[in-house]
């Protein structure tokens, strides 16, 4: 088939099979980014739409059957966004935490919506709610507890509040047509007023770093912005933000002078004079997060593979650049820090650790000093960009709750290529135990349903391959029955936590004929046929 025109009936009759899988696997209806996304990846001799052959190429069953795999709505690894700032958050008032996401991705690899959920105990999550269109989202409390939330809509910068936990509709804050690039942006709430910052790269090649502020009650709020620095001789990077109440608002970041950069930050307190945190060693210092707890506790990447470093601003600056952790063989990549809200002198970090193509979360706790760090991920599947936060609980230290990115281009795969990645959440009961954790993890994928079943169409030599997924610990029953109901053969009758499971299965045993494939757990159930061949 050949024009874009000819291409109309397939697209429209593989849209109605994909909605009615989504809502049949998932109760709900794709985004419209949802179907572009897994169109594109469905899209069967072409590696994307074009204008020869349009849709007309489309494997509608490919494309219904890839509905199933799409587990998270999003097929971006960016879910949760290295933004130096927060996307997860407790609100200690109505104790409840609050996540943001964004989902989607374009082929510049941006996400293209975001999206929000809430839980009580960080282990049932809400039915996400779309927000809007856009990509690297962060959020603030205000002092009732309600969510604000802003993000990036190519070169404007967006602000949305969720009032009681009901979204209203976006604003601009800030917008700039004939911008090259802006940045990721940084934001923090104190009392009435929010406070954003972020680099501005024009058409004219001149970096600037611009800090705002505007009322977080106005009906029609109006970002009023200066540029802290600006330059044509080098880059600034997206910066991080926290008011603290010894040095006022601070705002950090990194500038890049001839392919090296150095994390600085400035005060409103100091005058927002200019002062240098990393060492000015010719090493590449990036990624920088601040947080304030009895004065300010700087993190960052440092050097090429990189290390997580931390400095603490005291008197004089007569503490030096430390690190973390150190690996000679590793990345440590995108730090985010959590501060204990009952004992500031107790702080956990964690960050991505990248060996070769394995990516995994790890996770350390400052008690005095830093403990080591646990690994709460599997090497399995690829882990990225975690964001954390403490939770206060009686008679014992807290708890820990971990949000991070899961998946890989080959994890699960339906025939055709399609990137899956979930959220994951782990939760850790403190005090923090130096190199272990894994015991303690409880680990569960938001919104995807209980359960999600996957088993070949045919049996290859006596042999069926299944694989299923868990998002909560639960009995599981498999069971294979003949055609007039039967159970012919029982593979699964036990307990079961949350993970991916697979398995090979020899039905040798079994007579050729029709039979089906029963899989159940304590929410879901699905019943696959099977014909069993005899040579």
């Amino acid at each position: 088939m050949y024009g874009t025109s000819q291409a109309t009936p397939h697209i429209t009759g593989a849209i109605a099979l994909m909605q009615e899988a989504a809502v049949e696997n998932f109760g709900h209806k794709l985004d419209y980014s949802d179907i572009y996304d897994i169109l594109v990846e469905s899209a069967v001799g072409q590696s994307v739409p074009n204008y020869q052959y349009g849709w007309g190429r489309l494997n509608c069953k490919h494309a219904a059957d890839s509905v199933v795999a799409f587990q998270m709505k999003s097929s971006s690894p960016l879910a949760i966004s290295r933004n130096n700032q927060h996307k997860l958050l407790y609100d200690e008032i109505n104790s409840k935490l609050h996540f943001v996401y964004q989902s989607g991705q374009d082929f510049n690899g941006r996400g293209k919506y975001i999206r929000y959920t809430n839980s009580t105990d960080g282990e049932t999550w809400s039915s996400d709610q779309k927000l809007g269109d856009g990509d690297a989202p962060s959020i603030a409390l205000d002092a009732d507890g309600n969510v604000h939330c802003i993000y990036r809509d190519g070169n404007a910068i967006l602000y949305q509040r969720l009032i009681g936990g009901v979204p209203e509709p976006p604003d601009t804050l800030f917008i700039d047509h004939f911008a090259i690039d802006v940045s990721v942006p940084a934001f923090t709430i104190d009392g009435n007023t929010g406070y954003v910052a972020f680099e501005l790269y024009n058409q004219w090649m001149q970096s600037f770093m611009l800090v705002g502020s505007f009322d977080i009650t106005s009906v029609n709020p109006v970002l009023q912005y200066s540029d802290l620095e600006s330059t044509s001789a080098y880059r600034f990077s997206a910066p991080a933000l926290v008011m603290d109440p010894d040095y006022g608002l601070v705002v950090v970041y990194t500038r890049e002078i001839n392919g090296i950069s150095e994390v600085y930050y400035r005060a409103s307190e100091q005058g927002w004079q200019l002062i240098r945190v990393s060492n000015n060693d010719g090493i590449k210092s990036s990624s920088p997060v601040v947080i304030s707890a009895v004065g300010l506790w700087f993190f960052w990447e440092e050097a090429e593979p990189s290390d997580i470093y931390y400095r603490r601003r005291t008197a004089n600056w007569l503490n030096r650049p430390s690190p973390v952790y150190t690996s000679s063989d590793a990345a440590s990549i995108a730090p985010r820090v959590a501060l204990n809200s009952l004992d500031p002198s107790k702080l956990y970090v964690s960050w991505s650790e990248q060996t070769g193509e394995t990516y995994n979360i790890y996770v350390s706790a400052y008690y005095d000093l830093w403990q080591n760090p646990s690994v709460i991920s599997t090497s399995a599947v690829e882990s990225r960009d975690p964001d954390l936060v403490y939770l206060p609980e009686a008679l014992i230290e807290g708890r820990l709750i971990v949000n991070y990115a899961e998946g890989n281009e080959t994890w699960l795969n339906r025939g055709t290529y399609l990137p899956v990645y979930r959220l994951r959440t782990y939760q850790n009961v403190l005090p923090f135990t130096p190199g272990g954790g894994a015991q303690s993890k409880d680990d569960l994928v938001i919104n995807t349903g209980d359960a999600l079943f996957f088993m070949s169409g045919t049996v290859v030599n006596n042999q069926l391959d299944f694989r299923y997924v868990l998002s909560r610990a639960g009995f599981v029953k498999l069971l294979i029955y003949d055609i007039a109901g039967r159970a012919a053969s029982t593979i699964i009758n036990a307990y079961q936590g949350p993970g991916n499971y697979q398995q090979r299965v020899d039905v040798s045993k079994l007579p050729a004929g029709v039979y089906f494939v029963n899989f159940e757990t304590g929410q879901k159930r699905f019943c696959k046929k099977m014909v069993l061949t005899k040579q």
